[in-house]
């Protein structure tokens, strides 16, 4: 379990005013590994469940205790897999406002199979979700008595115009409402270049490139105008390069606190071979950031289906196994 992210989500709670809920899945053990290790420390298999199990819940109510949780209706541990999607139905029950995760990155051949809960989270959590690869720190032996405020006073909002995009923007300025914090809009534009240029230098643009810089300027424009800043201040960048690089190098180079971006939420095979922005720069990004989904309703939809289709799954393979027996 991760320190700062149990500190940010409280942070987070005494900013909006919110209730704070803390969560634990719990995996099911595998027979073959929960068999190897009860023989190891002498147990018999059902003892060491129950023991690790009960060890998990006496952990995560120490946590809430230390950090002046709620250990009544806003404590909840869970026992199931996948992960995200028991966090994910936690979430539509709740009903939650905002996830709050670390991550914890995996790469290669196993993030291409497995990828990290965080990044699954992306997929298809049903409500806004906060990943902060910095906040993936083991727990210090005692909580520190003082902690400095949450501060975000700069925000990077990416968009490619799209309404998806809008709602990220528009969740971004209720977030600078509350911090206080500038706004900076982004568009990248890809048109497809090996290395970036800087669109500041209009003798190495091609006629091309500049015609392209001129319409995402125009379009930029149309695009912040169809909502109402109030008194946050924001200004409006355009960048030429790969997107999730150039926005990642941008968020760092300049010192955001939080970058707040919008997911289409693809699913199968194509998401498969592209993933999505936001998943992109929740893996490669050292800025926090906030992903808010498209189409919440229809994740939460999703959510259910996916779970009843697992249970015919397995109570079919119960009667099978009961049928084999007999």
């Amino acid at each position: 379990m991760s320190a700062q992210g149990i500190e940010t989500g409280k942070r987070l709670g005494e900013s909006f005013g919110a209730r704070v809920h803390l969560a634990h899945v719990f995996p099911p053990l595998q027979g073959s590994d929960l068999l190897a290790v009860a023989i190891a420390w002498q147990e018999t298999p059902a003892s060491l469940a129950k023991a690790l199990k009960e060890g998990s819940l006496s952990e995560l109510k120490s946590l809430a205790s230390k950090y002046a949780l709620s250990t009544g209706d806003n404590l909840h541990f869970r026992e199931g897999a996948p992960v995200f999607d028991v966090i994910s139905s936690l979430a539509s029950e709740i009903p939650a406002d905002l996830l709050v995760v670390p991550t914890h990155a995996f790469r290669g051949v196993k993030r291409f199979f497995l990828g990290s809960t965080a990044e699954r989270l992306v997929q298809h959590s049903p409500c806004p979700i906060l990943v902060d690869r910095r906040s993936a720190t083991r727990l210090p032996a005692k909580r520190l008595l003082w902690a400095p405020s949450l501060r975000i006073d700069k925000i990077l909002v990416p968009v490619d115009f799209s309404t998806c995009s809008l709602d990220g923007l528009r969740y971004a300025i209720q977030f600078a409402q509350r911090f206080g914090a500038n706004i900076t809009v982004l568009h990248v534009l890809d048109l497809g270049y090996a290395q970036p240029m800087d669109i500041n230098m209009p003798r190495e643009l091609t006629r091309f490139a500049r015609a392209a810089t001129k319409d995402g300027a125009g379009q930029m424009r149309r695009f912040v105008k169809r909502l109402k800043f109030g008194r946050i201040r924001f200004k409006t960048e355009l960048l030429i390069g790969t997107p999730v690089a150039e926005i990642s190098d941008f968020a760092r180079a300049n010192d955001f606190d939080l970058i707040v971006t919008a997911t289409h939420g693809l699913t199968g095979f194509k998401h498969v071979l592209m993933g999505s922005i936001a998943e992109h720069l929740v893996r490669r990004s050292q800025v926090p950031i906030l992903v808010v989904p498209s189409h919440p309703e229809v994740r939460r939809a999703n959510i259910t289906a996916f779970r009843k289709s697992r249970s015919r799954a397995q109570f079919g393979r119960k009667r099978k196994g009961r049928g084999t027996s007999n």
